[in-house]
């Protein structure tokens, strides 16, 4: 009957929302528990108390906000009986894509154990971006690390030594991380454990894993309270092209893990990561898991961390299953002969035909291409009518964009389904998508196998389920007994490939809006026989209801999304403007790293033009949005001879650099005639690392000094004896000069992430 058929059509439908709405709520982190909670366990509540003082207010490295978040670890650490110290020391990272060094001052705390065994290092970076109190990035991380010892300490002692290490210079390079290797505490360290945050709520990812992991995993999956992992998360983040302090400690053969929670992307690095804006319940998944696993690992031997890799993930909620990488050759094996056993049983119930098999692969590769480009095209026009959008900045409505354009491609897959259908048969499109999906476990197999999991397991299920639909139901009758045969091997599909959609769109939102869309087409394409009846049940006169549904509802959302994102005083406007100050011509300059200028910082670039910053710079890089200015007369960096001496043909020279303004961050442009004349540059007895580059003016030496301590560093400069030399030093300083900001920033403006906006530059040369 046509009613009992409807019913069966919309009864399915509701399911599969159902279990996939459920399969991203057990993504869920776990309740924060109050200030009041047992003093052995963690509480985010009391937790919340540090976030709230170590994320009052931006504290870049060089600041004095900085300064008052170091001096408020040291004093928890000490009222813990912590033994404390501060590493303070110059170190460069040749890294970076430029030259930069960096006077770090990372706060070291040992918890001493009963025994002489390796030592746990659990860090988390004290410093923020410039223009945020990083609350979620990585004031959580501090705070967890701070009540983690407390509960430790109101516990029983541990066998094993716990370094606390809060690193300095993350922000800007993983400087602080990379100091702490010269440290004589690292000779001692069993593992590593590191708390990070890419945004302010989710739950708490362990995103990557040191190489060798089978042992880590098995600690890991035995001890964490709620193990969010999963090994295509890693392969995923090592071509990306970011680091955490964990990456300095595993290029350095270190074993360990990196967690951190991502959602919240658009409070990222920007002025609205604050304590009112974090999730605790996030908070409470860093400490739960760091506190368990630390009094597990702090009472076991680490000194065999390194056994062979293992593939794992969550199949269901925080259900971490793990086996040896070398098992994965079984299971492609297992799943292409469910796929041979399918297309079998299917020619011989006669499902499919052999060319309605290759139509099918052809028609799926066809549908996934145009559904993906296709959505493309939307997010390059929703992103052009956000005329002040950039991808680095994430979106307010990241949740909303994610369900309308779910929608469009979900009409659009049904439509192109449909037409599919004219062409081959229901069981030849769903074997054609086997087939494409087998194809890809093979390649993903071949490059990177710990990856395949998320395809093959779905494979698998979805065949078997298939299989048997065929062998014990009618293929051309649809009834409940086939509804739940087949929605049984549709399940590993929803609870691996719906969350990862889901946390793809977390992760990347706009900047690469197709990607969660990709899942959904490998798990609609794995769905088509349930979906084809969803769809034959649900229209009208032959009309597909649904699919028009869906299309009419993505465009509304779509449209609902943009006009959602206007900003506001809870969702600014993120506006770049800088001012340069060349104090030896008396010119200055604004600039911005955007061509068009947005509502506020128009008033900056009445006449302006796109180009390079020269002779402001000697070799700038980057073309700028650029606006003469009033030169203000500020105090320009100092440059102070401590020694001038000549010995044997070469000449010393050693300076005391420092800032008048107590900038933060010093640039340093070292100009010799000729390449052979300068032999040797260092600050504070750390060498220069950057190569030289040819001028017009001379040979260029350059680098950007971090975290500028008041008293200034030295740098010493060895050259021939009948050479001079030109500095130019560039004093950097956070924020503009209000005098000559005519209109002040709205609520609803809040200056660009990044260490580049919304700075104040004083250049002075000086020759020597």
């Amino acid at each position: 009957m046509p009613s009992r058929r409807y019913l069966s059509a919309l009864l399915s439908l509701l399911s599969l929302l159902a279990l996939s709405f459920l399969s991203i709520y057990l993504l869920r982190p776990p309740q924060a528990l109050p200030p009041d909670a047992p003093v052995t366990e963690f509480a985010a509540g009391r937790a919340m108390r540090h976030v709230k003082v170590i994320a009052q207010k931006p504290h870049a490295m060089g600041t004095t906000a900085h300064q008052q978040v170091q001096k408020y670890i040291i004093a928890e650490l000490q009222k813990l009986g912590i033994q404390t110290q501060v590493q303070a020391t110059v170190v460069s990272n040749q890294a970076l894509r430029r030259s930069a060094m960096a006077y770090v001052q990372n706060i070291v705390g040992v918890l001493k154990g009963s025994n002489n065994g390796k030592a746990i290092l659990v860090m988390a970076h004290y410093d923020s971006q410039p223009h945020t109190p990083g609350a979620g990035d990585d004031g959580a991380g501090v705070a967890a690390l701070l009540e983690t010892a407390r509960a430790l300490r109101a516990g029983p002692p541990l066998q094993n030594d716990v370094i606390f290490l809060f690193t300095d210079g993350e922000e800007f390079g993983l400087f602080g991380a990379r100091a702490f290797l010269q440290h004589p505490l690292v000779k001692n360290i069993g593992l590593v454990m590191n708390l990070e945050g890419r945004g302010n709520n989710g739950p708490s990812l362990t995103f990557e894993i040191s190489p060798e992991n089978g042992w880590v995993i098995e600690q890991f999956a035995q001890e964490a309270p709620y193990p969010f992992a999963n090994s295509l998360m890693y392969e995923i983040y090592r071509h990306l092209p970011n680091d955490t302090d964990f990456s300095v400690f595993r290029q350095a053969g270190y074993s360990g893990f990196n967690s951190a929670f991502i959602d919240g992307y658009v409070h990222y690095h920007k002025l609205t990561d604050t304590p009112e804006n974090l999730n605790q319940n996030s908070l409470q998944h860093h400490g739960s898991n760091t506190l368990a696993l630390i009094r597990h690992l702090g009472n076991i031997s680490l000194k065999n961390t390194k056994t062979p890799d293992k593939v794992f993930f969550n199949p269901v909620g925080s259900w971490l299953v793990h086996y040896p990488a070398s098992h994965t050759i079984v299971w492609v094996v297992v799943s292409g002969i469910s796929l041979i056993i399918f297309f079998i049983i299917g020619l011989k119930r006669k499902a499919l035909t052999i060319w309605q098999l290759l139509k099918g692969f052809v028609f799926y590769l066809l549908i996934f291409a145009s559904v993906a480009g296709i959505i493309l095209l939307l997010n390059l026009g929703v992103v052009k009518l956000m005329p002040y959008h950039r991808f680095i900045n994430g979106v307010y409505q990241a949740d909303l964009f994610f369900l309308a354009y779910v929608s469009v491609a979900l009409g659009l897959f049904l439509l192109l389904g449909r037409l599919a259908f004219r062409f081959t048969s229901l069981w030849g499109l769903a074997g054609g998508v086997f087939l494409v999906l087998y194809t890809l476990v093979l390649g993903i197999y071949l490059t990177v196998p710990a990856a395949v999991f998320i395809l093959l397991f779905p494979l698998l299920f979805c065949c078997l389920g298939a299989t048997a639909a065929l062998l014990f139901i009618s293929p051309n009758i649809f009834s409940w007994r086939f509804m739940v045969v087949v929605c049984l091997g549709f399940l590993p599909a929803i609870f691996l490939l719906v969350p990862l959609a889901k946390l793809t769109a977390v992760a990347f939102a706009l900047q690469l809006a197709v990607a969660p869309i990709l899942v959904l087409l490998f798990f609609w394409g794995l769905g088509i026989p349930l979906i084809y009846q969803i769809d034959t049940n649900l229209r009208w006169r032959a009309a597909p209801l649904f699919a028009i549904g869906l299309l009419l509802g993505g465009g509304l959302l779509t449209a609902a999304a943009i006009y959602l994102e206007k900003p506001s005083s809870t969702q600014p406007l993120h506006s770049d403007v800088s001012y340069y100050l060349d104090s030896d011509q008396g010119q200055a300059y604004w600039a911005s790293g955007y061509p068009k200028p947005d509502e506020w910082n128009k008033q900056f670039f009445a006449t302006s033009e796109v180009g390079l910053l020269y002779p402001f710079y000697p070799a700038p890089a980057t073309r700028l949005l650029k606006n003469r200015a009033e030169a203000m007369p500020l105090p320009a960096p100092i440059a102070e001879v401590l020694t001038d001496t000549i010995y044997k043909g070469q000449r010393r020279l050693k300076l005391r650099l420092r800032s008048g303004r107590q900038a933060g961050q010093l640039q340093l442009d070292i100009i010799n005639q000729t390449e052979e004349a300068l032999q040797d540059a260092s600050l504070n007895g750390v060498k220069i690392p950057n190569p030289k580059k040819n001028l017009k003016e001379g040979v260029l030496l350059s680098t950007l000094l971090l975290g500028l301590p008041e008293e200034g560093v030295v740098l010493q400069l060895t050259m021939l004896q009948t050479e001079g030399v030109w500095l130019l030093l560039y004093d950097r300083s956070i924020g503009l000069p209000q005098a000559l900001v005519k209109i002040k920033r709205p609520a609803h403006v809040i200056p660009e992430q990044g260490i580049n906006s919304n700075i104040t530059v004083v250049k002075k040369a000086y020759l020597y």
